[in-house]
Order: C-alpha cells, then structure tokens, then sequence
C-alpha cells in the first residue's frame, strides 16, 4: 500500500464514522441537503442519475423505482461500504475526473460535497457534461471555498 492509498483509507474510514455512527438527524445534512434533493429528483424523475463522489451511496435512496441509480467513487472502501449498505444500486470506481459512463448516458448528474476538494473544476465540469444528455440536469451542492480549511478539521488525519 502506497502513502496516499492509506492516507485515503483513512479518511474514508473517518466519513464512514461520521456519516454512520454520529447523530447527525438535527444537521443541514438530514434537514436541508437531503430534503432537497429528494425534492430535485422527485420533480425531474431522471431515466439515468449519476451521483459523482458518492461516498458510501447514502443519496441513492432517494431515486425513484423507475431511476438507474449509478453511484462514482474513486474510494474502493467506500464502494464496499455502498453495495454492502445499498446492494440492489450500482456503484463503480471513478473520479470527478474519470467518470466511467458512456457519453449522454444520463439525464441528470449530482455531486455532494465534492467540489470543494477538486483542483481542476474545469476539467471535473466538462467530464460531467461529457455524460450528459442534451438538456440533462446538475445538482452540485458543495462547501464554499472560504470554508475548506474548516472544513480539513472534520478529518482527525487530515
């Protein structure tokens, strides 16, 4: 194992806690990125949805039954935890950068709190137009740049 293959390891470990063992239920997560998420893909009722950085798949369960949900992660121990907690949902390793779709595969495209950690927005912009369908949708919720170094104090290891 490299440097970095356990420096990852580590954070995705850290987000599995965070995400799956504290009580997260009063945060802006639970209360207002999720609901309106849910509200987002109740209203576009997209074919094909494309989560990018999709953790351990906690988006998916919001897609409807008539939804191909497709879940990208470039964390293999993230990707485990996805089809161990959601197995009927697809998940596969990619990054906002390799997105391993097919072009215009999908209706819609989201990314949660992913952005913030990109170097290269542009090129993480024209992967995810590069699968988009004409006149598919995005829904990028992300943290505020001024924010990232807080947001470094959410990892013990970081």
């Amino acid at each position: 194992m490299n440097k970095n293959e356990g420096y990852n390891k580590i954070l995705s470990e850290e987000w599995i806690d965070w995400v799956e063992q504290s009580n997260n239920s009063e945060g802006t997560r639970e209360k207002e990125i999720f609901p309106f998420i849910q509200s987002w893909l109740e209203d576009l009722k997209p074919k094909v949805l494309a989560d990018i950085g999709c953790g351990q798949g906690d988006c998916s369960r919001f897609k409807s039954a008539k939804t191909n949900y497709v879940g990208v992660e470039p964390s293999l121990r993230l990707i485990d935890r996805a089809k161990q907690l959601y197995p009927s949902h697809e998940f596969l390793e990619g990054s906002a950068y390799t997105i391993p779709l097919e072009n215009s595969s999908a209706d819609a495209v989201m990314s949660v709190w992913v952005w913030s950690h990109l170097e290269d927005l542009k090129k993480a912009a024209e992967e995810m137009f590069r699968i988009l369908k004409t006149k598919g949708r995005f829904l990028i919720i992300t943290a505020s740049p001024d924010m990232y170094d807080e947001r470094k104090t959410f990892y013990k290891e970081f």
